[in-house]
């Protein structure tokens, strides 16, 4: 809801992306963090490694190694580095 009330009225940008995961992350809600993963794809952003690692670590935290995985090999198909 916070998320869709910011965006009305800014532009959104990777910060806004990366902090979003980043509480994604916190709460474990890793449906939420693809989601947010896949809207900031949509809106023709370039993730970069703060917003790979919120996600995968909200995808580590729900268990969910598959997805986590993937992310992880687009991480370093995009040559950078998890930290």
């Amino acid at each position: 809801q916070l998320f869709l009330e910011a965006t009305r009225s800014l532009q959104p940008d990777v910060i806004l992306f990366s902090t979003c995961l980043s509480a994604c992350s916190t709460a474990e809600q890793w449906e939420h963090a693809l989601d947010f993963f896949g809207q900031l794809q949509d809106a023709q952003l370039q993730p970069d490694v703060v917003v790979y690692n919120s996600c995968i670590s909200a995808c580590g935290k729900g268990q969910e190694w598959e997805n986590a995985m993937i992310l992880l090999e687009e991480l370093q198909s995009e040559n950078l580095q998890p930290t």
